[in-house]
Order: C-alpha cells, then sequence, then structure tokens
C-alpha cells in the first residue's frame, strides 16, 4: 500500500509501519508494548484453560466412582482406585490397556503382558492364591475373574467383610471386553471416552458384528470358512 513501508516483526506479532528511519522511537517503544501485552494476553488465556483442566482432572480424580459388575452388584469407591490386586492375568492386560498400569499392587501367575506387568508382584496362580497376600498389599480394589475359580463366591465375601472393595469381572463375549475395560476405566478415574485404543476396539467389534449379520462368513460342518 505505501511504497516506502515494511514489515516490523516482534514476537507476538507482526506489524507494518513506514520505513523505520522515519518512525519515532516513541512509536517503536509503544508498538513493542503493545504487541507484547498481546502475547502475554494470549499466554495468560492459554495458561488458565490449562489451569482449568488441570483443576477438572484434580476433581474427577478424587470424585466418588460408581459401576455395577458381572455379578449385578454395585462397585462404590469413595475416591478412585490407586492400589489395585489383579487376580486374572487378562485382568492386567485390560489395566495396562486404559493406563492403570501403575496401579496394580500385585498379581498372579502368567500375567506376563505388557513386559512391564513381569515386575508386578505376584500372589500365587488365580486359582491358589491366600486371602492374607491380598491384605498385605492394601488394596482399595481387588479385581477377580469370577468364573476363574470355583471358589469365588467365598473369596469375595471374606474380602468384603473385611471391607475390601471387589469387582467382579467375568466377560464372555467380545462386547463384555468392551464393558471390562469400560468399568475398569471408570474404578480408576479415567474417562473411557478419551482412551483410543477403548475406542479402536469397540470400532472393531462393530465391523465384526457387521461382518456376521450381513452372511458374509459362515461356518461349514468341518471348521472351514
Amino acid at each position: 500500500m505505501f511504497a516506502d513501508t515494511k514489515r516490523i516483526k516482534i514476537p507476538g506479532c507482526v506489524c507494518r509501519a513506514r520505513d523505520s528511519a522515519a518512525l519515532p522511537l516513541t512509536s517503536i517503544v509503544s508498538l513493542f508494548l503493545c504487541c507484547m501485552l498481546m502475547a502475554c494476553d494470549a499466554a495468560n488465556t492459554g495458561s488458565s484453560a490449562a489451569v482449568a483442566k488441570q483443576e477438572m482432572h484434580t476433581a474427577a480424580t478424587r470424585a466418588p466412582v460408581r459401576v455395577t459388575d458381572y455379578l449385578g452388584r454395585q462397585v462404590y469407591l469413595p475416591t478412585p482406585a490407586t492400589r489395585i490386586v489383579a487376580l486374572s492375568p487378562h485382568i492386567v492386560e485390560n489395566l495396562y490397556s486404559v493406563g492403570l498400569g501403575e496401579a496394580i499392587v500385585a498379581t498372579v501367575s502368567y500375567a506376563d503382558y505388557p513386559e512391564a506387568a513381569k515386575k508386578i508382584p505376584r500372589i500365587g496362580g488365580f486359582t491358589n492364591f491366600s486371602i492374607e497376600s491380598i491384605i498385605a498389599h492394601q488394596p482399595d480394589l481387588v479385581v477377580g475373574w469370577a468364573s476363574g475359580s470355583r471358589d469365588f463366591g467365598r473369596l469375595l465375601d471374606r474380602l468384603e467383610k473385611l471391607g475390601i472393595v471387589v469387582y467382579a469381572d467375568d466377560p464372555r463375549t467380545l462386547g463384555d471386553i468392551t464393558r471390562s475395560v469400560n468399568d475398569l476405566a471408570v474404578l480408576g478415574g479415567i474417562d473411557p471416552s478419551g482412551q483410543a485404543e477403548l475406542a479402536l476396539f469397540s470400532n472393531r467389534i462393530k465391523q465384526l458384528r457387521e461382518f456376521f449379520l450381513n452372511d458374509r462368513f459362515a461356518f461349514i460342518g468341518n471348521g472351514q470358512c
């Protein structure tokens, strides 16, 4: 627009002014201060948003959580679980999938996936552990496999009498896996809707259901397809 103008670059903004030789020093200073204030305002806005987000997350991690387990029981925690005993390898896997691996304080034999799970203290096999070993780890949540042991009912009763919260897991279908992972996320104070892996898994299950329902796949007597 002006033949004798050029761009003046200042952190936070880019302005156009007449040739700097003709621009008064006071104008340059005023321009610089104006841009700095704009940059600071933008930074403060971003910082405020980050603080607000952190405060919301902190409030969420302190809020009570509740889900219904596979036995139809209401599982309630006054605050999300931070010390979890997982009584089956698949439970360990599911906990890691939602970012709760570090909350596992004890598990059973053969819980070796992912690699980090191998470092978790063991309390025996998933059918031959002792209640004393569970109590020793001071869990605020025990996640057990309801149909994985004939004595699960007795275990559940004893732990409840000791005031230890138990979630009975018992997935039998692909859809149940999604439910289990979702419940574990909630019990750990994690928003399931923000879990990319869970969303991907749910989408794959939906695709499989559509695949079968559309008769594009059929079993033949000898197991071939």
